[in-house]
């Protein structure tokens, strides 16, 4: 459930969505929460040793796909959130992309 959150939320169009939308973005942030307490109690409430194994298995999964989706945000040729481009450019975060000469 916390992966199908993130990755769904980090969909250009919902991600979008939420932050021009000030009735999107409380939902985005409260799937967020509410499904991380869930995906934590997995974990901190194995006291059990027959519980600690799947835990350890959703730990390792979410640090996987977790990974993945940073990878494809980090190195994506393109874009994913333009509403982002304005704060980046005054950070000067965006001149890798443009292959400037001033580069």
């Amino acid at each position: 459930m916390h992966g199908v959150a993130l990755w769904a939320w980090d969909l250009p169009a919902l991600f979008e969505a939420a932050l021009s939308d000030s009735r999107w973005h409380p939902l985005q942030h409260g799937s967020f929460l509410l499904s991380a307490l869930l995906f934590g109690w997995a974990p901190l409430g194995a006291a059990s040793h027959r519980a600690q194994g799947p835990a350890l298995i959703y730990l390792f999964t979410t640090m996987v796909h977790t990974g993945v989706l940073g990878g494809l945000l980090t190195l994506s040729p393109t874009v994913w959130y333009p509403s982002y481009m304005a704060s980046a450019s005054a950070w000067g975060l965006d001149r890798w992309r443009t292959n400037s000469p001033e580069d």
